[in-house]
C-alpha cells in the first residue's frame, strides 16, 4: 500500500498499458492522479477521508505548499488550500483524528494526466484529450483508493464538481462509502448553468479554431473559469489570467472537459432510466446535502428534489440550506458556514 507524507504533494499512476483508463471518449494508455494528503491513516485505514475539489480548484485543499517556489507553482506561496477554514488539527475535519486525501481529478493541470500532459507519443495530449464523465473521474478515485489501501471512505466531501463527484461515489460505489456530503449540487445542472459552462466551451472552441491565439494567448484572455457567476456572466470577464491563471495552472482544453462532465450530468438518466427515484435507490449511505441561496448552478429547490427523492427510495437523505453571500461560489468564498455541520456529522456519524 502506498504511504504518505503530511502536505507534501505526491503523483499515482493508475493506469498503464497493461491497464488503462477507459473514459467516455476513449482510453488513457497512461494517467497519474496528484495527490495531497493530511493527518496519518490509522491501521485499518478506516479514518479516510476523500476531498473532492470544484471546478476551478485543485487537491491543494488545505496548509501551505512546501513545494511552491518563484518557479514552481508560484501561485500557492504564501497561500492556504482553499478549505483549510476546515481542514487541519482541531478543525472539524480534524487531522489529529482523520487521514485526509484530495487528489487532482483526471484532465486536470495541476499534476493529473490531462490536455497538458505530455502523451504517449511525446507531444501534449492537447485537444486530443478525450472527452470525461463525472463517473470517470470516480474511477480514477477508485483505483487511487485502492493504491491506498483504503476499502471504505469514512467521509466523501465536496463542491460543485467535487459535489457531483461526492454523489456519484454514493451512488456507483455505495459498499464504499460511509457518509456522503455533496455541496451545492443537484441531480443535474440547471438550465442557466448548462448555457453558462457551454457559452465558455463555445468561446475556446472558437478561439481555438480561428487559429490566432494558440493555448497561451487564450489563456491570457479568457476569464471564465475561476469563479461561477450566474449565466449572464462574460466568458472572457474580470480576472488578470496572466497571473492568476497561467498556462501551466489552468489548461483551456481542461475547461472544456470538466465542462462537458459537469453539464451532461444527469443523475436520473445516467443511473436510472430516466427515473430519479430509481437511481436514488443506489444509494445506502446516509446523504447530508447542502444549499446556497442564490446559487443559479444547482438551485436549492432542485436539491430539495433530490432530497425527497433519496428518502422516497428508502435512504437517509437531510438537506442543509445554509446562509451565505456568495451563491454557488459560498462553500469556497465563506467555507466556515460549513464547519458546525461537519462537525456534527462526524462526531454524530463518522467519529473514531
Amino acid at each position: 500500500m502506498l504511504e504518505t507524507v503530511p502536505g507534501v504533494p505526491f503523483r499515482v499512476r493508475i493506469a498503464s498499458r497493461e491497464r488503462p483508463l477507459s473514459v467516455r471518449g476513449g482510453e488513457l494508455p497512461t494517467a497519474e492522479l496528484e495527490v495531497h494528503a493530511w493527518g496519518r491513516p490509522n491501521a485499518d485505514r478506516s479514518n479516510a477521508i476523500l476531498l473532492c475539489h470544484s471546478f476551478s480548484a485543485d487537491a491543494f485543499a488545505a496548509g501551505e505548499d512546501a513545494t511552491a517556489t518563484e518557479f514552481h507553482r508560484p501561485w500557492r506561496m504564501g497561500n492556504r488550500g482553499w478549505w483549510d477554514d476546515l481542514v487541519g488539527p482541531g478543525k472539524p475535519v480534524d487531522t489529529d483524528k482523520y487521514w485526509i486525501v484530495c487528489s487532482n481529478v483526471i484532465g486536470g493541470s495541476a499534476g493529473s494526466t490531462g490536455p497538458s500532459t505530455v502523451a504517449d507519443d511525446g507531444e501534449p495530449w492537447g485537444t486530443r484529450f478525450p472527452f470525461l464523465s463525472i463517473a470517470d473521474l470516480v474511477e480514477a478515485q477508485v483505483r487511487l483508493a485502492d493504491l491506498l489501501g483504503v476499502g471504505r471512505w469514512r467521509l466523501v466531501a465536496g463542491g460543485s464538481l467535487g459535489g457531483l463527484q461526492t454523489l456519484t461515489w454514493a451512488v456507483a460505489h455505495p459498499d464504499r462509502v460511509a457518509h456522503a456530503v455533496p455541496v451545492a449540487v443537484a441531480a443535474r445542472p440547471s438550465l442557466s448553468g448548462i448555457g453558462h459552462f457551454a457559452a465558455g466551451c463555445a468561446y475556446i472552441r472558437r478561439e481555438l479554431e480561428s487559429g490566432g491565439t494558440g493555448y497561451e494567448g487564450l489563456l491570457a484572455s479568457f476569464g471564465t473559469g475561476r469563479r461561477y457567476s450566474g449565466p449572464d456572466a462574460d466568458p472572457r470577464r474580470d480576472l488578470d489570467w496572466r497571473n492568476t491563471w497561467p498556462p501551466e495552472r489552468y489548461h483551456p482544453w481542461t475547461y472544456v472537459r470538466l465542462a462537458e462532465a459537469l453539464i451532461t450530468y444527469d443523475l436520473a438518466q445516467d443511473v436510472g432510466g430516466g427515473d430519479l427515484r430509481v437511481a436514488a435507490a443506489a444509494i445506502r449511505c446516509p446523504l447530508d446535502l447542502v444549499s446556497f441561496g442564490g446559487d443559479t448552478l444547482f438551485p436549492p429547490h432542485e436539491i430539495d428534489i433530490l432530497a425527497d427523492a433519496v428518502r422516497r427510495a428508502g435512504g437517509v437523505a437531510r438537506h442543509h440550506a445554509l446562509a451565505g453571500n456568495s451563491g454557488h461560489d459560498t462553500f469556497l468564498e465563506e467555507p466556515e458556514v460549513l464547519s458546525d455541520l461537519f462537525r456534527r456529522i462526524l462526531a454524530d456519524e463518522c467519529g473514531v
